[in-house]
């Protein structure tokens, strides 16, 4: 059992050192570090062990400490955004990425309460009862596997528990606390329904932070059609409570109703961005043929120059000497004219090739607008999305006013609310 042990450990250990050397991380918290070389099988091993990283080791249990005093991810996360706590990487944190922190045993000390947790959940522990110490740290093994080029969490059943060299951060209790307090939120998640009708989810973002707008649906309100009525709220002002960004919510309905007005003002064969199509079309092919012409002409002066060229090199076996440089003087004038017209004939072809992209995208787009804008309404939801997002390199609201950005056109700045009546 020692040695499956160590070989775990190693195997564990030297995995580690790759995601490091490759460019991961360690779990917040930790760093790795060299402690020894054993040998295994006639090989030598090096192995690492978890060294702790003190700043972050005191957000760790800032993590552990709060969860269990607000007892909701949705709250830790807005407590972390409010008082500027961040990943490794310096990112804002996720309740998912909080979850897997708060679920992660490295952090949970090796004592008699985690002994016995474990047990009880028919885990495989691969350590001596007497190595549950009260002071080193836990390892895990056998969490994930790689299912259709993914990564998976494995059922908890399947792990494999062992102590770890490092020194616990989170005592079993406290460890164990916050695991119940995880599973009772699971067991009472309740997911509010969405608005099916939001066009601009995933695509509206906040003028001020950058953050996406997310649905927040009003209580029990319809419109005369008998839709939810819904507001789109930076993400970032719910998160952290509108201490992060004063961001004033935006009436979706009457958003989503003035985008779809601009994109088929855009659309219209009769308006102005259709009409550039058109002629960057009918352009690049005028200009192709064009090019043709010219890359035709030069090249058959390039051939003209080529015979000349031949021609005074048959005659230099039967000049006179003294005619040798004036005839070497004409040959390198011809080759040097040549050079010139290759030149010429490439910079030709870029130019036709660059063109012929433009065509081919601009008939491509037409092609699309035709098929699909001229019955816009009529589409599905996904469907319209994603046809704005072909012509929209942005879309952002300050509350007020939205700001569509057209790709390679004009942007379209629309005052939604002109007295603000309706923003919050």
């Amino acid at each position: 059992m020692i040695q499956l042990q160590s070989v775990l450990e190693i195997i564990c250990l030297n995995l580690l050192k790759l995601v490091v050397g490759f460019g991961g991380i360690t779990p917040t918290g930790f760093g790795s570090e060299q402690i020894e070389n054993i040998t295994v099988d006639g090989k030598v091993r090096k192995l690492y062990k978890l060294s702790p990283i003190d700043s972050e080791v005191r957000i760790v249990k800032i993590l552990f400490d709060k969860m269990r005093e607000l007892k909701s991810q949705t709250k830790l996360e807005t407590y972390t955004i409010q008082n500027d706590i961040k990943t490794k990487n310096n990112k804002v944190y996720t309740r998912w990425g909080l979850k897997n922190i708060l679920m992660n045993p490295v952090y949970a000390v090796a004592d008699k309460d985690t002994l016995q947790y474990f047990k009880n959940l028919h885990v495989d522990i691969y350590a001596d009862e007497k190595e549950f110490d009260g002071i080193h740290g836990l390892m895990v093994y056998n969490k994930t596997e790689k299912k259709k080029r993914q990564v998976v969490k494995r059922d908890i059943n399947d792990w494999i528990i062992a102590v770890g060299k490092h020194e616990g951060i989170i005592s079993g209790k406290e460890w164990i606390e916050v695991q119940n307090i995880l599973h009772q939120n699971s067991e009472m998640r309740y997911r509010k329904p969405g608005a099916s009708n939001a066009l601009l989810s995933g695509i509206l973002r906040c003028e001020y932070c950058g953050s996406l707008m997310r649905i927040k649906l009003r209580h029990n309100v319809v419109d005369r059609e008998g839709r939810r009525v819904f507001d789109y709220m930076c993400e970032l002002k719910d998160k952290s409570r509108k201490q992060k960004c004063q961001c004033k919510n935006i009436n979706g309905l009457e958003a989503d109703r003035l985008v779809m007005e601009e994109i088929k003002k855009l659309v219209v064969p009769t308006g102005e961005f259709y009409q550039a199509l058109k002629n960057l079309s009918t352009d690049a092919f005028s200009q192709d043929s064009k090019n043709s012409e010219e890359v035709k002409t030069l090249k058959t002066l390039r051939n003209k120059n080529e015979k000349d060229i031949n021609l005074l090199l048959d005659k230099i076996k039967y000049i006179d000497v003294e005619l040798l440089d004036d005839l070497s003087t004409q040959i390198k004038k011809l080759k040097q004219a040549n050079k010139e017209i290759e030149k010429q004939i490439k910079e030709l072809a870029n130019i036709n090739y660059d063109e012929m992209s433009d065509k081919e995208t601009a008939d491509l787009v037409l092609n699309v607008l035709d098929n699909y804008f001229t019955s816009f309404d009529t589409l599905d939801l996904n469907t319209k999305r994603n046809m704005i997002k072909l012509l929209v390199s942005s879309i952002t609201s300050d509350g007020e006013d939205i700001n569509i950005n057209f790709i390679g056109a004009r942007n379209v700045k629309d005052n939604i609310f002109p007295t603000g009546k309706n923003c919050k």
